[in-house]
């Protein structure tokens, strides 16, 4: 299955690198674009990782955030 590209969100001072798993797992071979995006970009700017995913709890994955769909979606809403 082909993944999409992880999207990129750029504030002031921030990179905000975003990647979709449609699995109920992450695992940390999940997080190396991620990681490679912080490696190029990180010279420059601080990066914040996620990978959205379609389990059920929050978790850490190191320095990448793993969050639920659906709370990912409540948080763009503004709801979480």
């Amino acid at each position: 299955m082909k993944e999409c590209p992880s999207p990129l969100v750029e504030t002031g001072s921030a990179v905000i690198g975003v990647e979709f798993k449609a699995g109920r797992g992450v695992r940390p071979p999940d997080c190396r674009g991620l990681q490679s995006l912080a490696e190029t970009v990180g010279k420059y700017k601080k990066v914040e990782k996620y990978i959205v995913y379609n389990g059920t709890e929050r978790q850490n994955l190191g320095d990448v955030r793993v969050v639920p769909w659906l709370l990912f979606l409540c948080h763009l809403a503004g709801d979480a």
